[in-house]
């Protein structure tokens, strides 16, 4: 009985922990914008923001000096108290800082140790492991960087080597490397399960991942392209829209439009295109829920301005 008891014990548990893991938002990345237990964050005017969904409420989660000559760009929760952020200086050329805030104590520091061999790049989190790209300063202008994953203690592993552009979706990495920039591959997160996704015949650019479909541009093509994984099927989506604009949720893709001021509004399922109307001005924006938020930047006073609106392009209201 008591051999039947622990068997119990080890089985719930490990229920628990999958339940755990499927409720977990796998992917994070940094934004001017996110939402994180239920509460909507923001930074503006060099603040971090707190808000209730309804915006009834506001608080003052984090104010970084500005005297330092950096402005916060974006962020992401690593937990309750803490903060990554990004730091960009007004320079024709800006200078990039990125760093780790602990919200009990408010201090910062550099998110990765201070190093005289490596250039790091801009993390991604994923569960408590956070992923970037890191290149040998010495090699950096021959790009050539790997894909490291840090655990909570600084600790970096290499995942892959030679990584030119990478993605993450549904538990996997996609990724093109520099010796294949005609390739896209996909691994599990520890780099092993390789598998060859996508072949084209011009040389990629660039990707995006989401849902199992893969979105792409090429070089001296100014089209974009969404491959499905699953059907093996390529559409292509034309050229009103640039594929670094891409931003999803649920069933749409949303971009800027090229020629106008505009938001495209693309059904990943049939792949049609609807022009939101759009009366604010935007600098950014991202994709929250069934909102966008908008951000613009004035000319004159440097000052942030937040809107949103709903993704068929009602609603829309300044926030800050």
């Amino acid at each position: 009985m008591k051999g039947k008891i622990i068997s119990l014990i080890m089985v719930l548990t490990m229920l628990i922990s999958l339940c755990a893991c499927s409720n977990e938002k796998p992917i994070t990345e940094l934004n001017f914008a996110c939402k994180y237990k239920d509460s909507l964050y923001l930074c503006g005017q060099n603040q971090i923001l707190k808000f209730s969904n309804d915006l009834s409420s506001k608080e003052v989660v984090y104010t970084y000096n500005i005297d330092n000559g950096f402005y916060i760009s974006d962020f992401l929760f690593f937990d309750d108290n803490t903060l990554y952020i990004r730091l960009t200086d007004d320079e024709e050329t800006p200078a990039v800082k990125l760093v780790k805030v602990d919200l009990k104590s408010k201090k910062s520091d550099p998110l990765y140790k201070e190093s005289q061999d490596f250039i790091y790049g801009v993390p991604f989190l994923i569960g408590k492991n956070t992923f970037c790209s890191r290149a040998k300063k010495e090699d950096f202008s021959f790009s050539r960087p790997s894909l490291i994953r840090l655990d909570t203690n600084g600790n970096e592993t290499v995942i892959l080597k030679d990584i030119y552009y990478y993605s993450f979706d549904n538990s996997r990495i996609y990724y093109m490397t520099e010796s294949d920039s005609k390739t896209i591959y996909s691994c599990n997160f520890d780099g092993g399960d390789v598998k060859k996704v996508l072949a084209t015949e011009k040389e990629l650019i660039s990707f995006e991942v989401y849902n199992n479909r893969i979105y792409y541009d090429l070089n001296q093509n100014a089209d974009v392209y969404v491959y499905d994984i699953s059907a093996q099927k390529t559409v292509n989506l034309g050229s009103s829209f640039y594929r670094s604009a891409l931003f999803f949720n649920g069933k749409f893709a949303f971009a800027s439009e090229k020629d106008g001021k505009n938001l495209l509004r693309i059904d990943t399922g049939d792949y049609s295109i609807t022009k939101i109307q759009q009366t604010a001005d935007n600098w950014s924006y991202c994709v929250i829920d069934d909102w966008i938020y908008m951000k613009s930047v004035a000319s004159q006073s440097n000052e942030t301005v937040i809107y949103r609106m709903k993704t068929d392009g009602t609603l829309l209201e300044k926030i800050i």
